[in-house]
């Protein structure tokens, strides 16, 4: 066992799958010496997996959530690569995060990279630590990769650059850069061969994997207002970018035209969350809003805007998820924002947005991560947790004070 990797196998028992009936609010899970298992009622929750993580004097900090795997990061830069589908944990890296930062995974063909302050932290998937490189200068931006090419944002004495890195080269690693005015702090974006890019000089490019311009406009660039420091976010409808200019645009990928764009009315700093219908967004002193990315005015509105939420964790056909300012997960209808449902007791320290499906991941700080799966119709039978608060999340109707 090496000083780089620490590596944990788990058998079928990692993932516990276990859940929670509570028969409306006015009764609450008895304690039990053990988990029974029983139907589970709708507008309820079942834990598809529970994987608890020995961590010790450590903490989690942060998920991260990729195709294949959910990424635990603790406080002391230690990483638990947890299987997206079981929990199974699948390796333990203590990756050495060079300045202190330690940047979210990038998941390539065959390798996950961890990029830190100024290395790139290279791993096999089996958790194995390839090598490590030093970069000329510091990271400013999460990276994004596309085949065995990373797109970061680096710092320069003089604004800014994209760098294009390929990882699965031994020498001269960096195959391009792209100056900017400013810094690039977002994460690029990527879509069909396409690296789109927002710069805190407001400015978003369009660049294809040689970092070649793509879009016909002045200079092949759409210029904002104000900076952008979220993350952009793209997909087959378009491309999305918040900035501190308080608008969200939604624009044309081939052109670079605006489709629509939202007002917020305040600075934007965080990054939309978008899934097959609707852009999710935090407006500071608004709440999180609900943006429908088909249908509507040019200039558009939200559909509902929910001061409650911090974040936006999933949805589904007739609900989002969302994480209350308390911890707490609640259950709203996608197309108003009434609460439905609302948990009570224990919430959680950290969540991780998921636009895929229904699937929620969250995790306590004392090193429990679980993958959480909403119950709406009756005829699901699951195991029935009534042991410590680590074990029960109860629900309860809002219409009942939940």
């Amino acid at each position: 066992m090496t000083k780089q990797l620490v590596t944990v196998w788990i058998g079928a028992a990692a993932a516990i799958v276990s859940a929670l009936a509570v028969s409306g609010c006015a009764h609450k899970a008895e304690k039990a010496a053990g988990p029974t298992v029983g139907p589970v009622s709708p507008n309820n929750f079942v834990i598809a997996w529970k994987a608890p993580l020995e961590v010790g004097d450590d903490a989690v900090t942060e998920l991260h959530l990729r195709d294949k795997n959910v990424y635990a990061y603790t406080r002391n830069d230690v990483v638990y690569s947890l299987g997206r589908g079981g929990g199974e944990i699948q390796y333990v890296a203590p990756v050495k995060a060079s300045g202190g930062v330690l940047r979210p995974p990038v998941e390539l063909k065959d390798r996950v990279v961890f990029p830190t302050a100024t290395t790139m932290e290279i791993y096999r998937t089996n958790g194995k630590l390839d090598r490590r490189f030093p970069l000329d200068y510091s990271t400013r931006s999460p990276a994004n990769g596309l085949e065995n090419t990373l797109y970061v944002g680096l710092d320069y004495p003089r604004g800014g650059r994209i760098a294009a890195i390929d990882v699965s080269r031994q020498f001269a690693n960096n195959r391009g850069e792209l100056m900017t005015r400013g810094g690039v702090s977002a994460m690029p974006a990527i879509f069909q061969n396409t690296v789109y890019i927002g710069g805190e000089d407001g400015r978003v490019y369009a660049v294809t994997p040689q970092l070649k311009a793509v879009w016909p406009l002045e200079g092949g660039v759409f210029v904002t207002s104000g900076r952008i420091v979220g993350d952009v976010k793209v997909d087959d409808s378009g491309v999305y970018v918040a900035s501190t200019d308080s608008k969200l645009y939604a624009l044309d990928r081939g052109t670079g035209k605006i489709l629509w764009k939202y007002y917020g009315g305040k600075p934007l700093m965080d990054s939309p969350h978008v899934t097959a219908n609707t852009v999710y967004l935090n407006v500071p002193g608004r709440g999180l809003a609900a943006i429908d990315k088909g249908k509507g005015e040019f200039n558009r509105e939200a559909k509902w805007v929910s001061k409650d939420a911090r974040k936006f964790l999933a949805e589904d056909e007739s609900h989002t998820y969302l994480a209350t300012r308390d911890g707490k997960i609640q259950a709203v209808d996608r197309q108003t924002g009434k609460v439905l449902f609302t948990s009570k007791g224990q919430g959680f320290d950290v969540f991780v947005s998921n636009p895929k499906d229904n699937i929620i991941y969250a995790a306590r700080k004392g090193g429990t991560v679980v993958a959480i799966k909403p119950v709406l119709e009756p005829g699901v039978v699951g195991e029935q947790a009534r042991g410590n608060d680590d074990d029960v999340i109860e629900f309860e109707p809002a219409a009942l004070g939940g």
